[in-house]
């Protein structure tokens, strides 16, 4: 049996390194002047560029503003 619940910010870590771990043959990507770069690791990466790589999903900090703003809609 699946147990669901609702995700709070603790669960940020474990929500990025799952969506990080679905990327094509493992590569991230930078784009400098608007041209797809494969990058040596993520932390290379700007925010924006990470943001570019998966969504707000591909950063602990994009990804703890994201779900704070929808837990505090309620």
């Amino acid at each position: 049996m699946v147990v669901i619940r609702r995700a709070g910010l603790k669960d940020v870590p474990g929500i990025v390194e799952v969506h990080c771990s679905d990327l094509e043959d493992n590569c991230w990507y930078s784009f400098p002047g608007g041209k797809r770069v494969e990058a040596k690791k993520p932390s290379d990466l700007s925010l924006y560029e990470r943001w570019l790589n998966g969504g707000s999903w591909m950063s602990e900090q994009l990804c703890s503003i994201y779900l704070n703003n929808l837990l505090l809609a309620g």
